[in-house]
């Protein structure tokens, strides 16, 4: 029915010998090509420093810079990249970038959408949301908007700098206190603005 013989129904399915599972071989290799391939990257994450180092020196080869300029330069490899770009934006999209952010952050999509639900935990807007992760330990810690969490990157996550730029948006930073007490007040005129305020940041 299916056009096979009785040693193809019979024969047992070929078995990786790292994972003891059945699956695809790569040509004389005895691993499974996902063994193979998770070797692979992990050799390559104990070895950046020689990954790194080779790739230097085939780029600098001038050989390497003349093939890749006529490679680069023919009409179909040209075209090939535009329709692997174009296939790639459409595959991904939103739910892509999604899921690929829940597999950095070990969150299943679920739990991504329940947190999305209650909005940016700085400002509560629905839109343009990204998970937001301690930098030192590489834990997740909420979801923010790409605004607050630009925000927060820009002052380093730094509780000390967001205080500071709180108290200097509400006017009560000491600079802002001594040109307003000094607009206000006509007394020391031979005294400026600008040396009350660097005498006022200098006692911080």
């Amino acid at each position: 029915m299916y056009n096979l013989t009785y040693a193809q129904v019979m024969k047992p399915p070929r078995r990786c010998t790292k994972c003891n599972r059945p699956g695809e071989f790569y040509k004389g290799y005895r691993w499974c090509k996902a063994c193979v391939r998770a070797y692979a990257a992990e050799w390559r994450r104990r070895n950046s420093e020689k990954v790194s180092a080779r790739g230097k020196r085939q780029r600098a080869s001038h050989k390497y810079k003349i093939w890749r300029a006529e490679y680069d330069a023919r009409p179909e490899v040209r075209e090939k990249r535009s329709e692997a770009s174009r296939r790639r934006r459409q595959v991904r999209g939103a739910r892509g970038r999604d899921a690929e952010r829940c597999r950095l952050y070990h969150i299943s999509p679920e739990e991504f959408s329940k947190l999305a639900a209650h909005g940016c935990q700085i400002c509560g807007r629905k839109d343009r949301l990204q998970i937001d992760h301690n930098h030192q330990t590489g834990r997740l810690r909420g979801i923010l908007c790409s605004g607050c969490n630009a925000g927060l990157g820009l002052l380093r996550d730094d509780p000390k700098r967001l205080t500071d730029a709180a108290a200097y948006i509400e006017g009560k930073c000491a600079v802002a206190n001594v040109i307003e007490q000094t607009s206000s007040s006509s007394a020391a005129p031979e005294r400026s603005v600008a040396d009350s305020a660097a005498t006022a940041v200098g006692k911080r």
